[in-house]
């Protein structure tokens, strides 16, 4: 009886512990199998940001021009304005993310007796304030050609206006160089716009691009 007692009970824990290691090889593959998944996941991702990257990159080297901005520049100044610039009321679209990327504009036109500039809104104000009296007599370069206080100018209309469109709020004016506009047919522009990664955004998506192929390697990233 006792022998038969002993036999069963080695059964049972022979039984027991056959169990016991099957659950832990089971676990054992199932730890390993996510692990597995986890890493091709993983790798999937780096793969993801690295393509991205290198294609924002490539893109940002090359540039790429879009549809060129709305006319927000006056057609023709007032008739009699003795040089004063008249100032367009909408302002150029902004670049809000001058940081990353490098807007730059470049406009030429069609007549040699006017001439272009880009101001912010404090000049426009300037400007927009005189009255018609003080534009038609007085002798000051305010607000003229002379005037120092534009972002830019172009006095040469086949030379043109080359600028970097920044954040925030800056418009277009015209004025003729001479006491009046004797041409009331209106400008022809010619406008390009191309936009590209500045340095910082050079930076950004490269680094961004290494994080991806650190991920495709399984290399901790060091924060």
């Amino acid at each position: 009886m006792s022998s038969k007692s002993n036999r069963s009970g080695f059964k049972k824990r022979a039984w027991a512990k056959n169990e016991k290691s099957k659950a832990r090889h089971g676990k054992f593959n199932s730890n390993k199998k996510k692990e597995r998944d986890n890493h091709s996941l993983r790798r999937k991702i780096g793969y993801t940001i690295t393509t991205l990257m290198c294609i924002i990159l490539i893109i940002g080297t090359i540039g790429i021009s879009p549809e060129r901005p709305t006319r927000n520049i006056p057609n023709t100044p007032p008739s009699v304005t003795n040089g004063t610039v008249f100032f367009a009321p909408v302002a150029v679209p902004d670049n809000p993310f001058s940081s990353l990327l490098s807007t730059d504009l470049s406009l030429t036109w069609d007549r040699n007796d006017t001439f272009l500039v880009i101001a912010d809104g404090d000049k426009k104000d300037q400007c927009n304030s005189l009255s018609l009296l003080e534009k038609i007599q007085s002798t000051s370069t305010i607000c003229k050609a002379e005037d120092d206080g534009y972002e830019t100018i172009g006095l040469n209309n086949s030379t043109g206006i080359e600028w970097t469109i920044n954040d925030g709020d800056y418009f277009f004016g015209i004025g003729t160089l001479g006491e009046s506009d004797t041409d009331r047919s209106g400008l022809r522009l010619f406008i390009s716009v191309e936009m590209k990664l500045s340095i910082t955004g050079y930076m950004l998506f490269f680094s961004l691009g290494a994080i991806g192929l650190a991920i495709i390697k399984d290399r901790k990233i060091i924060h």
